[in-house]
């Protein structure tokens, strides 16, 4: 094996989170969509001073539309508050973490959401996460929260695109 090629090492990464970490990062998390889905108004609070935050809705053009990222806490607040979280009901389907540089955490979730009694719309968001000893808690230093409204139905059957063309030589 040459200097040049990448080693592989089968022992466990010293940036696996632990079950320790793990808990608290998940209680994180459903207290974050708690509050987004019961007091919106205070979901800025989880964010840090410098913090950046994205919301998308829908599929397709619309997207276009993107503001771009809200930085700091109160341009976050103004963001969440336009974005009608009130009688808003999370269900969470998935919660992945990884360790990063600096001691972060970044968390990627996956669910479904309803807004005001609507069908439920997916949605994706990947929240970056630092430890605040001070407080003792997580906190978003930037987040991507990206929701599917008015996805295409899926077709019936392949398109002429998706089947393979055999040729008769």
């Amino acid at each position: 094996m040459s200097e040049d090629e990448p080693q592989m090492s089968m022992e466990p990464s010293t940036t696996e989170l632990s079950d320790v970490t793990k808990q608290p990062v998940r209680d994180f998390v459903y207290r974050y969509y708690t509050t987004l889905a019961g007091v919106p108004h205070d979901a800025w609070r989880f964010f840090i001073v410098g913090a950046r935050y994205t919301h998308v809705d829908g599929c397709g053009p619309e997207e276009a539309r993107d503001p771009g990222p809200a930085v700091g806490q109160y341009q976050i607040h103004v963001n969440i508050m336009h974005q009608r979280f009130t009688e808003c009901q999370f269900l969470i389907r998935s919660i992945n973490e990884q360790s990063v540089a600096n001691g972060r955490i970044h968390v990627l979730v996956t669910g479904d959401m309803s807004r005001s009694k609507q069908p439920a719309d997916s949605f994706v968001q990947s929240f970056m996460l630092k430890y605040l000893s001070e407080i003792n808690q997580y906190a978003v230093t930037n987040s991507i929260l990206k929701v599917y409204t008015s996805l295409p139905p899926l077709p019936r059957s392949p398109s002429p695109l998706s089947q393979p063309q055999y040729s008769s030589r």
